[in-house]
């Protein structure tokens, strides 16, 4: 059974992606210590007001704990909680 998600008006639903790295001496490095904002993919969106702001598949940057969980990694937002966009 293929599941499609389909947000609500001006909503999307991203899987937040690790920004940990790990140094040639095996020490990681976490988030948490870079920066307070959160890299996520998107992977659906609603009718978003600003239709240009992003497609499935780009990464959008939000502040950290944004969101709710809906499960199985992903999270719920709303549109003005996403800072800026990048491309794959």
């Amino acid at each position: 059974m293929n599941l499609v998600k389909k947000p609500n008006k001006g909503t999307l639903i991203v899987e937040p992606v690790s920004n940990e790295q790990v140094t040639q001496s095996g020490i990681i490095i976490t988030e948490a210590f870079e920066t307070e904002l959160q890299k996520a993919k998107v992977l659906f969106i609603g009718e978003l007001t600003y239709k240009e702001l992003c497609k499935p598949g780009d990464f959008i940057f939000m502040r950290r704990h944004t969101g709710t969980d809906i499960g199985m990694g992903e999270l719920h937002i709303h549109e003005s909680q996403v800072l800026f966009t990048m491309d794959k």
